[in-house]
């Protein structure tokens, strides 16, 4: 199993990775990647859960994992898919349609990002039920920054947006106002519409393109929480501004965990940031 070959003990994926049996039947058989999914994988066998929406089945696998390693450190990674294009509806949307079919539409973004707030919530739940809470560091960060323009079945013509001028060869882009038609553009033999979502932040309006070396395309929200130092965060305050690179995540574990490697790596580790309030160890990020 080439997963395990990386050195995880156990997974539970979607996309790129293939049952061991190639015979295998799909547990599920949705056309779209989040409802009904046919591709998530849990150590070589298609993952069978009675969730039918597939963060809701990685979340089950990620909660089971934590009920099942309570009496023990363990260290879980859990990429949630969300808010991945294509933006289609969560189990909490009001409308859309939830029974497999491929849908993609701007006004699903918001809907994403609050049930990935859900999905945060029940991992808590689960750590605290395991009597874990006050025991793990949560650290919870995006992996790029705001997302381009991508085809969408449905213009959102009442939402304030990005939208495409040229498809994703270069960054021709504009920001459309409610009422607005978005630019139709003609990709692979069929017309269409490009549109993303513009994210209102407090360093001003982000309209996204995640490979710039911008703020708008490397800046993520990291927000951590150790109990065991909480009393510490409400004296030096809650919000910092360092630089953190995520070649530092494993060098931060690894001083946390008082274990180390013997190779070469990359990073260096804020753990002295997190648990006292240190000075931020970094001048710059390279990117």
């Amino acid at each position: 199993d080439q997963i395990k070959a990386f050195g995880w003990d156990e997974y539970c994926m979607l996309n790129g990775v293939r049952p061991l049996d190639p015979k295998a039947e799909p547990h599920y058989n949705g056309k779209e990647r989040y409802w009904f999914p046919r591709g998530i994988i849990a150590n070589g066998e298609y993952y069978k859960s009675s969730e039918n929406y597939g963060p809701d089945m990685v979340n089950e696998y990620a909660r089971n994992f934590i009920k099942r390693e309570r009496e023990k450190p363990f260290f879980l990674y859990y990429p949630m898919i969300m808010p991945h294009s294509p933006w289609a509806p969560t189990p909490h949307s009001t409308g859309g349609d939830k029974s497999g079919e491929r849908i993609c539409e701007l006004q699903y973004f918001k809907d994403n990002i609050e049930y990935i707030d859900h999905l945060v919530g029940r991992v808590v739940k689960a750590l605290e039920e395991s009597g874990q809470r006050d025991n793990t560091i949560i650290m919870f960060t995006g992996d790029n920054g705001s997302g381009y323009p991508v085809p969408v079945d449905v213009s959102n013509k009442h939402l304030r947006r990005i939208g495409s001028l040229s498809g994703w060869s270069d960054y021709k882009e504009i920001i459309l106002e409610p009422g607005e038609e978005t630019p139709t553009l003609t990709r692979r033999g069929k017309v269409t519409v490009q549109e993303g979502p513009l994210s209102e932040t407090t360093y001003g309006d982000v309209p996204g393109r995640k490979n710039r070396m911008l703020r708008d395309g490397t800046g993520v929200p990291c927000v951590m929480d150790w109990p065991r130092y909480r009393a510490a965060y409400n004296k030096m305050g809650h919000r910092h501004d360092d630089l953190i690179d995520f070649s530092d995540f494993f060098a931060t574990i690894m001083e946390v965990a008082e274990t180390s490697v013997n190779y070469a790596t990359d990073g260096t580790s804020f753990a002295s940031r997190l648990a006292r309030g240190g000075a931020p160890p970094r001048d710059f990020v390279f990117s």
